[in-house]
């Protein structure tokens, strides 16, 4: 997490609003990428899931 401390020194918004702004995005992104991982699991098959984290760890 961002220490709000930082946040006021470097932006206009609220040390609040950066937290909660930066919590939205975590949880979009857990969000989305568990959907991805049960669909490529469904349609491709367990196997060709491992696959598909490898590849998205190698590009991250």
């Amino acid at each position: 997490m961002v220490k709000p401390a930082i946040v006021a020194k470097v932006t206009t918004m609220s040390p609040a609003a950066t937290q909660g702004f930066l919590l939205f995005a975590i949880a979009g992104g857990y969000a989305a990428g568990t959907t991805l991982g049960g669909v490529v699991g469904e349609l491709a098959g367990m196997s060709s899931l491992f696959v598909f984290v490898a590849v998205s760890a190698t590009i991250a």
